[in-house]
């Protein structure tokens, strides 16, 4: 839920990210930069601060209600919601007198804003299950909070025992083999996202998804360990269920649940071990941990998969010695991804903060540039990206046809 903030100056509202972006777009697209009273030019900062006194925060903060509000479903790529929230942009762009970037018309509006590929949408329908239970007890699990569906995972309707093997790394060859010994076959199989912080070689999700197909499981569950790596910590990585896209192809890919480290920890009890300690000994010695857990899953839903557009939006601010007909302009690209994850298993991810608020940004930044009256030397190509939590495809679509030569 978006909570309104206390009236401030836009200074103090959005404080210094907006004020070195501001900076920065000047310095590199102002010719009177550093040669203030030699150009008869307005000194670099008289145009910062008209271009900053001109930055609204109610207008950012309402644009971040729209783009996050149930009526645009989380804008997930492929889908209807995401192509309104990118005509939303496209619209923004048009009232501020930008020129159109794209390629390609997008109906009412009359001009070519876009740039579009075809995707695939997948969705996860009605309300996902994971059950989890022993001879002795059973484990109730909530969506979001316990648990969630890996985003573009397959149907499952199973029933197997789980079987933890500690990060889910098979490497024979560097004496690090945690599926050695252990009878995956026809079985969850449970592990660590990441890697223990004296294995050297890089190891992706879609690996571990991969190997343990190939060692039988017929699915999995993830989770963050308590224990976070430098490079975690630093990002300010959650241990929750994430919302993620496994971006495993069809014929290698399981059915998978991003689980909490809680659950994770009630799975293990019967091994009598914190998932701390397992964590920490995995970490410490490279020795594998990997056991049954004693416990069942029953993991079960419904995944939908249709034909859909990637849409990205694109407008411009000419430079003032940069003609459109020039191969040899110098552009600066200012872009933030628009889309989210939509609704997932009954659940809706409005992503407000992923990335609604980006947009925002993005739309600011280009009306207090247009209001300033700024004419930059250099010219600017205002991006708003979808696909980005689909492996980055809007940012890999501009590079392959991009607005301006890179």
């Amino acid at each position: 839920m978006l909570r309104s903030r206390p009236s401030m100056h836009p200074l103090t509202s959005m404080g210094q990210p907006l004020i070195a972006l501001f900076w920065w777009l000047l310095v590199l697209t102002d010719p009177s930069v550093g040669l203030a009273g030699l150009s008869g030019e307005e000194p670099v900062h008289v145009k910062l601060v008209k271009a900053l006194e001109g930055v609204s925060g109610t207008r950012m903060l309402a644009d971040v209600a729209q783009l996050s509000s149930s009526d645009l479903n989380g804008r997930q790529t492929g889908t209807a919601d995401d192509l309104r929230s990118g005509l939303l942009v496209a619209e923004r762009f048009q009232s501020l007198g930008l020129q159109p970037g794209g390629t390609e018309v997008l109906k009412p509006l009359s001009h070519p804003w876009a740039t579009t590929t075809a995707v695939t949408a997948t969705q996860i329908g009605g309300i996902a299950q994971l059950e989890l239970s022993s001879d002795s007890s059973a484990i109730s699990a909530r969506p979001g909070e316990d648990y969630l569906p890996i985003l573009d995972s397959p149907s499952v309707d199973v029933t197997a025992p789980v079987v933890f093997v500690g990060y889910g790394i098979s490497d024979p060859t560097r004496g690090f083999d945690e599926y050695a010994g252990v009878d995956v076959q026809k079985r969850i199989v449970l592990f660590f996202r990441g890697k223990p912080e004296g294995y050297a070689a890089p190891v992706s999700q879609a690996d571990k998804v991969r190997v343990a197909r190939e060692k039988g499981a017929i699915a999995f569950l993830t989770l963050t360990g308590p224990i976070l790596s430098a490079y975690e910590s630093r990002r300010g990585l959650s241990t929750g269920p994430m919302a993620y896209y496994g971006h495993v192809d069809g014929e290698h890919t399981l059915p998978g649940c991003w689980i909490s480290p809680a659950l994770a920890e009630k799975t293990l009890s019967a091994q009598q071990r914190s998932l701390r300690d397992v964590q920490e000994t995995l970490n410490r010695t490279l020795t594998p941990q990997s056991a049954s857990t004693g416990m069942q899953a029953h993991l079960a839903w419904e995944s939908k998969q249709a034909p859909g557009t990637l849409v990205n939006i694109l407008g411009v601010i000419q430079g003032a010695d940069s003609p459109a007909s020039s191969d040899r302009n110098e552009t600066v690209l200012v872009g933030a991804h628009r889309d989210h994850f939509g609704r997932q298993a009954g659940l809706l991810f409005s992503g407000a903060d992923d990335n609604a608020s980006g947009t925002a940004v993005l739309l600011e930044v280009a009306t207090a540039l247009i209001h300033s009256g700024t004419t930059p030397r250099r010219s600017i190509v205002f991006a708003s990206f979808s696909g980005e939590e689909q492996n980055l495809l809007g940012s890999r679509l501009y590079v392959s046809r991009p607005a301006r030569p890179l």
